[in-house]
């Protein structure tokens, strides 16, 4: 049969943590990202919640919206 292989390994040693980044650029980072993650937080339901299964239409439609948005603004920025 037919067995798909993986070139990543896993680990569950301490080693394989990763530390939370630190600095000034994380910072600034988690500045501009956070409100925006934010309100896509509030506008697109999670759908792998349990009591969510069956949302998903609504997830992918708001995706789409927001995709439409953020495009329509770089393109303004652009032309402007």
């Amino acid at each position: 049969g037919y067995q798909r292989r993986s070139s990543f390994t896993y680990s569950d040693s301490d080693e394989s943590e990763e530390e939370e980044p630190t600095g000034i650029f994380w910072k600034l980072y988690f500045i501009i990202t956070a409100p925006l993650a934010f309100i896509l937080w509030l506008t697109i339901p999670h759908c792998g919640d349990e009591g969510r299964r069956g949302w998903w239409p609504i997830t992918f439609a708001l995706s789409i919206v927001w995709i439409t948005i953020f495009s329509y603004v770089m393109v303004w920025m652009a032309i402007e």
